[in-house]
């Protein structure tokens, strides 16, 4: 989630603790598309990506060691912004993509078609109200959030403390403006 996030953002930066083997996939995906990041041992360095520059793909979520079904939200994201028409075909969860709606108001073009959504890239994101219905919607309006131009404001986030060490401290370490605001 976060070297997405780094390279949705066009940000560089090293990610620790993470072990690149249960990682395979994904990166060859992120490889494919053009983004540029470096492993070295136990962390990545994900290096300066301009993600507009960066080229559709498609994907298939399969179970281990294919391609997580928990990244597929937030690399919809990231396919949201790059060039070209991508298509992730989901054959994991069958509700995977409730968080497509979320992200077409934020001026996405993605397009649900069965079991596979289409996604017209290139899109400038712009901010909005959305609500997150799980803990991977939560983490792929945040990232989409940074990216827009203009305020977003995600309703139920809280899902994101369930999957994540305190993110909101480390959204502000990374310099995001980001609050996080209880009802």
């Amino acid at each position: 989630t976060y070297m997405i996030m780094l390279i949705a953002t066009g940000g560089e930066g090293k990610i620790e603790g993470v072990n690149s083997n249960h990682l395979k996939k994904p990166m060859e995906i992120l490889e494919r598309m053009g983004a540029k990041f470096e492993i070295y041992g136990d962390y990545i360095w994900v290096f300066e990506n301009d993600p507009h520059e960066l080229v559709g793909v498609d994907i298939e979520t399969n179970p281990y060691p294919g391609f997580p079904t928990d990244l597929q939200p937030q690399m919809m994201v990231l396919l949201s912004i790059a060039r070209g028409t991508s298509r992730i075909k989901e054959n994991v969860f069958k509700s995977r993509f409730m968080h497509v709606d979320e992200l077409n108001r934020m001026s996405a073009w993605i397009k649900v078609e069965g079991d596979t959504a289409i996604i017209r890239g290139g899109r400038k994101l712009s901010g909005a109200t959305v609500r997150a219905t799980d803990l991977r919607a939560a983490s792929a309006l945040l990232i989409a959030g940074i990216c827009a131009e203009g305020e977003t404001i995600i309703e139920d986030v809280e899902h994101i403390f369930r999957g994540y060490e305190k993110p909101i401290e480390k959204l502000k370490n990374l310099g995001i403006d980001v609050e996080y605001i209880q009802d």
